[in-house]
């Protein structure tokens, strides 16, 4: 066999194998394409706005937008990959002392335990009040009321236990305490009241029975998936191996 026969085999031979690993790339991506996704939970939209009056909120609206797309956590009512365990208790911690009463005048100190049942990890998360609701440890505004982030970072230190990692990631099935400043709600309603459905900072207002209250919201930003990673890569591998194959024909 020739040198140009040789070449033209090992050609051939070269795109027999790529066309083989490309239909391999391509079942795997439609496999998990149709996989993926499932556990991804409805985002709502808010205006978000720093006050730092303890810390900076750490929430930023997209780009070309002035809201943030985040996701909503609650209690009754929520979708199950929406859905967390939430309890009380009063507590001696101050979250932010530099904006807080000594003499209680502002309220209650209290801890609010939050267990993830969403399916989901999230990597950042935050307490926005509704408008019956009072709190002085604030970071800034979420769509009209005071919200802080929930972490250990800076003045204000409100996550006072993550039960399973201390990465500062709200993992699926993990419990976090965090605490209220000088919480006051107008209604009487507690600070573990999670049942704003889609109205965030907005709930407690319009309803104050004990069926469907809420004295404020948890929102987050979920991890991403790694199988959204995994898609991406493969995608770009495709498109990688399709350009090379046009070069060389």
């Amino acid at each position: 066999m020739n040198s140009s026969n040789k070449r033209l085999g090992s050609n051939r031979d070269r795109t027999c194998a790529e066309a083989a690993t490309f239909k391999a790339l391509a079942t795997l991506w439609i496999t998990l394409l149709m996989t993926t996704g499932l556990a991804v939970a409805m985002p709502v939209s808010v205006f978000p706005q720093d006050r730092e009056i303890c810390d900076p909120l750490g929430l930023s609206p997209d780009p070309g937008s002035e809201q943030a797309a985040v996701d909503e956590l609650g209690t009754v009512g929520f979708p199950d990959n929406e859905t967390i365990i939430a309890q009380h208790d009063t507590i001696d911690h101050v979250a932010c002392s530099s904006n807080h009463d000594p003499d209680g005048n502002d309220g209650q100190q209290v801890v609010v335990s939050i267990k993830n049942q969403t399916g989901l990890d999230f990597n950042n998360l935050w307490y926005v009040s509704d408008k019956e609701t009072n709190l002085t440890n604030l970071d800034g505004i979420v769509d009209g009321q005071a919200a802080f982030k929930i972490d250990i970072d800076g003045i204000n230190k409100p996550l006072v236990l993550e039960d399973l990692n201390p990465n500062g990631i709200f993992e699926n099935a993990e419990t976090w305490k965090f605490v209220i400043d000088g919480y006051f709600n107008s209604l009487g309603i507690p600070p573990s009241a999670l049942e704003s459905v889609g109205l965030v900072g907005n709930f407690s207002v319009s309803t104050a029975s004990d069926n469907g209250r809420s004295s404020g919201s948890i929102i987050g930003t979920p991890v991403p998936e790694p199988t959204t990673g995994m898609l991406m890569g493969l995608g770009l591998a495709g498109i990688s191996m399709a350009g090379r194959r046009r070069l060389r024909s």
